[in-house]
């Protein structure tokens, strides 16, 4: 099937005119959300950090009296302090409806919730876009997925110039707004397939498994001592290192998060989870340091996605590059407006006798297109891994993490070509060949990804 760059270009226009306000919005709150941690204090100071915020209790105080404080909610999750000024920060769902949760966080007179300020608005609307929870989890999917298409199209679309201001053959141009948009977005290409792939990671779970129920929770309170559990999972971590992050309070079932404080929400896989059943107290499952590198490298998509990690380098570098994804939708968008008025590509069809593409050709072209993401990703997960010391293994993280939507691409593929085929109610040249193109993209990148996945699930 051959790729036709015009049905491409649809494909990019499209995704981006669709999903641009939505990646306005994103990319604008996580520029800010990349300092939540450095901003809380100054917006929360009363409640996340103060001097001898930690108090002297055990766990299973604070979880009484939160369920004594806030009787019309059950515990979701508390988390540990990981400063010595910083508090205990926990977050509840409404027992009447479980769309209602509230974050709470213990100060000296005990639990208090967390004003609606303005902070707060920007974390909800980036993660929900001030919906319900499993609405705003759907929307963030197809912009995600929206993301990742706009990066790989775009590359295609403009892989010979890129190649050529890579290879310092031409220089960065800035005369027009098509070379504006088109030189930002390829600065700022491997952080939009990074913040795209790892969107549809966080996301996926919760966009197709439905609003959450209360059936998976543990809605009523546990039996046992909370710190008499925790003294027994201790022993189940993956080294002395690792420190107590969050408690997730499940159906008869509580998870102990631990990882190490460097590598912060379990990055590079520096993490160990382990499940213990309520009621005996014995161990369920145990999962991260003893899962494979693959699933481990999926599991730390949070830190990737939101930088939290490597310092405040990283937290610069991501901000910076959320203002440069900013600057992309909205030239992407005048160059939409200015396009309506004059169609940009060339009325111009290709000879009907030119000589076909052979299959070597196309192979080798794979490869090469498939290398350059490959080498780029790998590249600057090395750089990130810089900042924690473990640069190879950074690389092998990021690459998987952001070849993950080629996989998830082509399983949406098989699915949407099965209902095409088999109603075949669309027959126009035209969106036969859309179809072609965006099978044939799908293809060629499938095939080297999974090699890649199978080789790093072996290992």
């Amino acid at each position: 099937m051959a790729i036709h760059k015009k049905q491409v270009y649809l494909i990019h226009s499209w995704a981006g005119i669709i999903a641009g306000i939505g990646l306005l919005i994103l990319s604008v709150t996580g520029t800010v959300l990349c300092f939540k941690s450095d901003l809380e204090p100054i917006v929360y100071p009363e409640l996340v950090a103060f001097k001898n915020a930690q108090p002297v209790k055990s766990y299973d105080a604070l979880y009484k009296e939160a369920a004594e404080a806030y009787p019309d909610y059950f515990m979701l999750r508390i988390y540990a302090p990981s400063e010595r000024d910083e508090t205990y920060k926990a977050i509840m769902f409404g027992k009447k409806n479980i769309e209602d949760d509230i974050h709470i966080y213990y100060t000296q007179t005990g639990w208090k919730q967390l004003p609606d300020r303005w902070l707060h608005v920007v974390e909800e609307l980036h993660v929900y876009l001030l919906m319900t929870r499993y609405t705003g989890m759907v929307f963030n999917f197809l912009l995600s997925a929206a993301l990742v298409c706009v990066s790989i199209t775009g590359f295609w679309i403009y892989r010979k110039p890129i190649f050529n201001i890579l290879s310092f053959k031409t220089p960065l141009q800035l005369k027009s707004l098509a070379n504006w948009h088109n030189n930002i977005g390829l600065i700022s290409l491997v952080f939009c397939s990074i913040m795209g792939s790892t969107a549809l990671i966080i996301t996926f779970p919760s966009a197709f498994s439905g609003p959450v129920k209360a059936r998976v929770l543990q809605t009523e309170m546990i039996s046992g001592n909370l710190d008499d559990l925790i003294i027994k999972s201790i022993p189940f971590k993956g080294d002395s290192t690792e420190k107590l992050n969050n408690i997730t309070f499940l159906h008869d079932k509580l998870q102990f998060h631990y990882n190490n404080p460097f590598y912060k929400n379990g990055a590079l896989g520096e993490f160990t989870r382990v499940v213990l059943d309520t009621k005996t107290g014995e161990k369920v499952k145990r999962s991260g340091k003893s899962e494979t590198e693959l699933m481990r490298a999926l599991n730390s998509c949070v830190s990737f996605h939101y930088g939290n990690f490597g310092g405040l380098t990283i937290k610069i570098l991501y901000s910076l590059s959320g203002i440069l994804l900013s600057l992309i939708v909205v030239t992407g968008g005048l160059l939409y407006f200015k396009r309506t008025k004059k169609i940009s590509w060339n009325k111009k069809t290709v000879k009907a006798n030119a000589v076909a593409v052979t299959a070597a050709q196309r192979f080798k072209q794979t490869v090469t297109y498939w290398s350059v993401f490959f080498t780029g990703f790998f590249f600057i997960g090395a750089l990130l891994g810089l900042f924690m010391g473990q640069p190879f293994r950074s690389g092998v993280y990021l690459t998987v993490l952001l070849l993950f939507p080629f996989v998830l691409n082509m399983l949406l593929l098989a699915v949407f070509l099965l209902f095409y085929h088999l109603t075949r109610l669309i027959r126009r040249r035209k969106t036969t060949q859309f179809i072609s193109s965006y099978s044939s993209i799908s293809l060629y990148f499938f095939t080297p990804t999974l090699a890649w996945y199978v080789l790093v699930y072996v290992w």
